[in-house]
């Protein structure tokens, strides 16, 4: 199976009307998005996401690949910086610092939208259309075990709630269910 994952990375600020608890110097959120199993130049034709960098005046990162197979090992390292000792998809409970750690540390808000996600520190593997694999927060120790940091691990269908009440974080990581088919049109 190919994996190869198209970020994007949005500055949403005048989107949204909530000013930043942390001034960035050259933008105040970023949003990254997973599409797996689908080769960037594909993803970027899609007619609604092709327009998401101008719009909202970010830049998508087109060489961004995975680092190794299957998937999970390369979410472990978009957050961590590392897939060691992940060389599978599998229950991993990982004790390591996370970009959670210096985002905290610099005082930014941070919140993981996951498709289909049953919410309460749910650690289960495959739960519908979800998997674990595929939300690589809840496999660090330090974040399975914090109730706060535990409670920005939400269902996708909060960020419609964030964004009409003005309360987007300023790192969103988004992460579509395993029946996405990026060759369709999202609107989320």
């Amino acid at each position: 199976m190919k994996f190869a994952l198209a970020i994007l990375l949005l500055q949403l600020a005048l989107v949204f009307a909530r000013p930043a608890s942390t001034k960035g110097k050259y933008f105040d959120r970023v949003v990254i998005i997973i599409f797996e199993n689908q080769d960037y130049k594909v993803a970027a034709k899609d007619k609604y996401l092709s327009t998401l960098t101008s719009k909202y005046k970010g830049f998508a990162l087109t060489n961004y690949l995975a680092t190794t197979h299957p998937s999970q090992p390369n979410y472990i390292a978009l957050i961590s910086g590392s897939t060691k000792g992940t060389n599978e998809d599998d229950e991993s409970n990982i004790n390591r610092k996370t970009i959670v750690d210096l985002l905290e540390a610099k005082g930014i808000s941070w919140k993981t939208y996951q498709e289909n996600y049953p919410g309460g520190c749910n650690k289960e593997m495959d739960i519908g259309p979800y998997a674990r694999k595929h939300n690589p927060f809840i496999s660090f120790k330090n974040i399975q075990n914090n109730k706060s940091r535990c409670a920005k691990i939400v269902n996708s269908k909060q960020l419609d709630k964030d964004i009409k009440s003005n309360s987007v974080p300023q790192f969103v990581f988004y992460t579509p269910n395993v029946g996405v088919c990026i060759c369709i049109s999202l609107y989320f």
